[in-house]
């Protein structure tokens, strides 16, 4: 069966449950499960904070890459939902808001 469950993931104790739920749901439909994070925008205020108190550099420019911290939760929730059902295809997606 072609396919995929989507779930998104924020952080949040409830967005990885909803990970654990949509990895038991993709091995019930024997298909590959994708989560999916889109980056915050408006930026949380710790990222603001952070972006303002940094020198200005040309090593840095506008934030128009996806950030580590998301890269980790993914992995995080990557592995848990591989761990609990091996065997299970499961993909990882760290995307940018839609410009507009």
């Amino acid at each position: 069966m072609p396919g995929n469950v989507t779930v998104g993931l924020n952080g949040s104790p409830e967005s990885f449950a909803a990970v654990k739920w949509a990895a038991k749901e993709a091995v019930l439909r024997e298909v590959a499960l994708r989560i999916v994070h889109v980056q915050e925008w408006p930026v949380p205020p710790e990222h603001v904070k952070r972006v303002a108190t940094r020198p200005p550099s040309n090593d840095h420019p506008r934030e128009t890459r996806v950030s580590s911290r998301y890269e980790g939760l993914l992995e995080v929730a990557t592995a848990e939902a591989e761990s609990a059902h091996p065997g299970l295809t499961v993909s990882a997606l760290n995307q940018l808001p839609a410009p507009g």
